[in-house]
C-alpha cells in the first residue's frame, strides 16, 4: 500500500485468487492475477469520499504476463486464456464504474456521527493523516452518554 505517491492518494497492489468449479463442485480453472487499485480519498463532515482512479490488472514488465492459470482443469489454450484476462479486465472497469457511480456516490460515512467530533483526512508523500477535532465540552456528551453512574 502507498500513500500520498504518483498523484494519488492510495495505491494498493493485491492478489485477486479465483476458483471456478462445476455444479459437482469440481474445478475446472484456479488462478491469481496481480491487481492494482488507486483511488483519490476525502473526507468531510464526517464523510469519505472515495474516487477510485484504476482497477486493473498489474502486469510486471520483468516477469510478462503468464500464458496459463495456476490450476487449468479445462485445458485452455493460450489464447483463450488471454482472452479470460481481457474479459477479466473488462469486467473490472466495469466494476470500477459502478463503485463510483453507485456505490460511492453520497460518501461513506465514518463508524461515529457525533457532532462533537470532526473527522478529516489529509495525504503527504507516503502518509495519510486522520485528524480527529474534538469540540468544545464534548466530554460533557461522552459522560452523558457512554459512562454508567455505577462507575463513579
Amino acid at each position: 500500500m502507498l500513500f500520498g505517491q504518483y498523484d494519488t492518494d492510495v495505491i494498493l497492489e493485491y492478489t485477486a485468487c479465483m476458483q471456478f468449479a462445476d455444479t459437482d463442485n469440481k474445478e475446472l480453472m484456479y488462478d491469481e492475477v496481480k491487481m492494482i487499485l488507486s483511488m483519490d480519498i476525502e473526507a468531510d463532515d464526517d464523510i469519505v469520499f472515495v474516487k477510485i482512479l484504476n482497477l486493473k490488472h498489474d502486469i510486471d514488465s520483468r516477469f510478462g504476463q503468464r500464458s496459463a492459470p495456476v490450476r487449468d482443469g479445462m485445458d485452455l489454450t493460450e489464447n483463450e486464456y488471454r482472452e479470460f484476462l481481457s474479459t477479466y479486465g473488462f469486467a473490472m472497469n466495469w466494476v470500477k464504474k459502478w463503485m463510483n457511480d453507485v456505490y460511492l456516490r453520497n460518501g461513506i460515512l465514518f463508524p461515529w456521527g457525533m457532532d462533537e467530533f470532526y473527522t478529516s483526512v489529509y495525504f503527504q508523500e507516503q502518509s495519510m493523516h486522520i485528524m480527529l477535532e474534538v469540540e468544545d465540552d464534548a466530554e460533557k456528551f461522552l459522560d452523558e452518554e457512554f459512562l454508567d453512574e455505577e462507575y463513579y
